[in-house]
């Protein structure tokens, strides 16, 4: 408000496209100035009126996705950034490569502007920045609502099924009682893995080398597909190496706690939220609003459910496998790990009810999931950032990555 009041400009950007509607919804409410939208669904015409506006310093309040940081400011004023960890704000694969973080940096330091990088759970560089007195830290140790602290729960990951029995019980209690609950799992489709239990053939794209993953299609055929390229082929049946017949697919994905829910919670309305509900048109604003307005009991889907979303109802969240980023190849495993967890612990008993967070997994002695119990991430990222320091990693140091590519791997080996 003050911003708009001097005559200024001020953006506020979001990891994702899906949230750039309930924010842009809270400012016009809020604020008596125009405010636009701004991200890569827009059509032309909308995108061409709105950088006009905001190059002419007309439009004074901008909300967007990382792609708005790049927009012609006429007067910015004030920059923030919403979930600053998050790992979308980081363009890869199409030019401009860019990181929408340091983008906002730079122009708001150009412009002489206020930057605020907002989070529960911010990244290791920005808190390490703090610490050494580059950025102000400004605590804020209290929920919005003054609600406590959600408990949580750990349970051992449940074996040849997605959700342990005693969750199910809670999401029971909680339909019988009206509430609604939320559930995470980190991956879509219905199964991560097709392997032949003789010899251990793992279906692999021919193209990416990674595992293809089972989806059920509508009308309930199952295919699997390559995440990276889109590939699709159909599910075979036998094993191409052995002939072997037996084929297992393994791993949960969304589709299939879905199924689950209907299995063992037949009275449940269930909506679903991942890339691919996303992709169908208006599949944000229906899956958002129709869960904002009590359609549905469980919201099943992968982080995007951790993001910023307000949902008064919701008094219990549950993570299906609280450990399907701890093995990946990255030094930032850990680090996303507990702020996913952090995240989507933060959804549950926003309102005047308490709320309640289950963990399944089968290392709860791991720093990140210990952190999550605790609700300390302060005291997570000083313990993780000694290991940072040991191993040269960021924000230590700084790495980069080099890349060859082309249609010839010979070639690109002799280079």
């Amino acid at each position: 408000r003050q911003v708009v009041a001097e005559g200024g400009q001020a953006l506020f950007l979001v990891p994702e496209i899906s949230l750039t509607g309930p924010f842009f919804g809270e400012f016009c409410a809020s604020l008596r100035e125009p405010v636009v939208l701004w991200h890569s669904r827009l059509k032309d015409r909308e995108r061409r009126h709105s950088w006009l506006g905001i190059r002419r310093g007309q439009v004074r309040v901008v909300v967007g996705a990382r792609s708005a940081a790049l927009l012609p400011f006429r007067d910015l004023r004030l920059a923030v950034l919403d979930e600053e960890q998050d790992e979308s704000f980081k363009q890869e694969g199409q030019s401009p490569l860019y990181h929408a973080r340091d983008v906002a940096l730079h122009r708001a330091a150009a412009f002489r502007a206020v930057t605020v990088l907002g989070s529960a759970t911010p990244s290791l560089e920005s808190w390490q920045a703090a610490k050494q007195g580059q950025a102000r830290l400004v605590l804020m140790p209290q929920r919005v609502s003054q609600a406590a602290r959600p408990a949580v729960t750990l349970l051992p990951l449940p074996y040849g099924r997605a959700i342990a029995p005693e969750l199910l019980d809670k999401l029971r209690e909680r339909l019988s009682r009206g509430e609604q609950s939320i559930l995470l799992v980190n991956r879509r489709g219905y199964a991560t893995v097709l392997m032949c239990c003789k010899c251990g053939w793992v279906d692999r794209c021919p193209s990416c080398g990674v595992a293809k993953i089972q989806h059920e299609e509508p009308s309930g055929e199952f295919v699997l597909r390559c995440h990276h390229c889109t590939r699709r082929s159909p599910v075979p049946a036998h094993c191409p190496q052995c002939a072997n017949a037996r084929l297992r697919v393994m791993g949960a994905g969304t589709q299939k706690v879905v199924a689950e829910l209907r299995r063992f919670l037949p009275a449940a309305r269930v909506l679903r939220m991942d890339g691919d509900t996303l992709s169908e048109k208006g599949g944000d604003h229906r899956i958002y609003d129709g869960f904002l307005r009590g359609e549905a009991d469980v919201l099943v889907g992968t982080k995007l459910v951790a993001k910023s979303f307000h949902f008064p109802r919701v008094t219990l969240v549950g993570v299906v496998d609280a450990d399907t980023m701890l093995h990946m190849p990255d030094f930032r495993s850990s680090e996303r790990t507990m702020q996913l967890l952090a995240q989507v612990a933060g959804r549950s008993g926003r309102a005047d009810k308490a709320g309640e967070v289950v963990l399944q997994t089968l290392q709860p002695e791991h720093i990140a999931v210990c952190g999550a119990l605790r609700g300390d991430y302060g005291a997570f990222a000083d313990q993780e950032l000694v290991l940072r320091r040991e191993l040269g990693y960021p924000p230590f140091s700084a790495l980069v990555r080099l890349v060859w590519a082309g249609k010839d791997e010979a070639v690109l080996a002799a280079e």
